[in-house]
């Protein structure tokens, strides 16, 4: 009845009440179905960008001690590990995460937990913000040299305008 209660309390929004339940039940009833269902719940509402309080490193966190102490059976494998992994995909948001996901991937491997198959979407972000930079310094130094380029041409125009004056009879 818990369960209800805090699956109730989320659906009015009421994510602290929820949240107390769900850990209350994953907490009393680790290897029941109840109990992994609220873990998998108490996962998802870490995770979940909706809420402002949300933390994907403690989702991928939670996730991954479930994962590898066995506590996840049955469906709950395949759920907890795809919330593990976008919670690791997403939870980089400052260098200091970006390091602890880093180590949280190298110790998957370890662990026998699933890997992100590249780097945390915040790594590849900041690479393309770099990238997105070091084109527009380029971009910049083109239009400079354009534009001497021009101021040259121009010139000439006006040398190759004079000469003929002074040419025609």
């Amino acid at each position: 009845m818990r369960l209800a209660a805090a699956l109730a309390a989320f659906e009015r929004g009421d994510r602290a009440s929820a949240w107390a339940g769900f850990e209350r039940v994953a907490t009393a009833h680790p290897a029941t179905p109840v109990g992994e269902q609220a873990l998998v719940l108490l996962v998802a509402m870490e995770a979940d960008p909706r809420d402002p309080v949300a933390d994907p490193l403690a989702a991928a966190a939670r996730a991954g001690q479930a994962l590898r102490s066995g506590v996840a059976r049955g469906w709950t494998v395949p759920v907890l590990e795809t919330l593990y992994l976008l919670a690791l995909e997403v939870g980089a948001a400052d260098s200091v995460a970006l390091e602890r996901v880093e180590r949280a991937a190298a110790d998957s491997a370890v662990r026998g937990l699933p890997r992100l198959p590249g780097l945390p979407l915040a790594a590849r972000l900041r690479a393309l913000e770099a990238e997105r930079e070091q084109l527009a310094r380029r971009v910049a130094r083109l239009e400079e040299e354009l534009a001497r380029k021009d101021a040259e041409l121009a010139k000439r125009d006006q040398e190759l305008a004079r000469i003929r004056k002074t040419l025609k009879p």
